[in-house]
């Protein structure tokens, strides 16, 4: 995501905490958050280690919605009996989670402003910026148009392979009939050949002892 609402001074890079720094599988009260997301609690360590500015931001501790309609401060009761807001008691377990995962208690906020530059969160859909596009969409026929072009030369591929392997078996049939012509051929012709040639010669002999006889008695 482009810092394209940041540059008027040092922006910050927001959390979200459920589904994203913590596992979430529901909604199990105030007092409970989940199992850190190790990839994401490693990556704000990080990024607070080279002097970022990270926040948790999180509906947690943002302003409730009463029973009347109006927003203000919703008074709920922990486990130890004690009663008080529920923004200050998120803010009190949200601290104490931080703490116990990041080494560090950053800034807890619900809502953006204009210095933020980065929001990690499970449900966000980024925007490119004054295009309206969706970032998820555009990968998402990249990715298509991708898996096409690989599918389109496989089937080429594939194609040009059998045109190949076709070509290929219909030279060996053609030279096998070639073959078994020329035996054809060489079977009537030769053979009779050779006993043509051999029946004269026999003759000839036949006729030369015929004539040395003849002239024998002759004499």
């Amino acid at each position: 995501m482009n810092d394209t609402h940041g540059e008027t001074g040092k922006g910050w890079y927001g959390f979200d905490l459920d589904g994203t720094l913590a596992k979430y599988d529901g909604w199990k009260g105030i007092a409970h958050i989940g199992e850190p997301v190790k990839p994401m609690v490693e990556l704000m360590k990080r990024m607070h280690d080279e002097g970022k500015v990270v926040k948790v931001m999180t509906a947690r501790v943002a302003p409730r919605k009463l029973e009347d309609g109006t927003v203000g401060e919703q008074y709920v009761t922990v486990p130890d009996g004690e009663k008080g807001t529920a923004r200050n008691y998120a803010h009190q377990f949200i601290n104490d989670w931080c703490h116990f995962n990041l080494g560090f208690i950053p800034e807890i906020v619900y809502q953006k402003d204009a210095l933020m530059l980065e929001l990690y969160d499970d449900r966000v859909k980024q925007v490119v910026p004054n295009e309206g596009w969706l970032v998820e969409d555009i990968a998402m026929s990249k990715r298509q148009r991708t898996e096409t072009t690989v599918v389109k030369r496989e089937f080429i591929d594939v194609r040009w392979w059998e045109r190949v392997n076709c070509f290929l078996l219909g030279m060996m049939v053609m030279a096998a009939i070639v073959v078994a012509i020329q035996m054809y051929v060489s079977a009537t012709t030769t053979v009779p050949e050779a006993e043509r040639k051999l029946h004269d010669a026999a003759c000839d002999y036949m006729q030369s002892k015929i004539n040395e006889r003849v002239e024998g008695l002759l004499k």
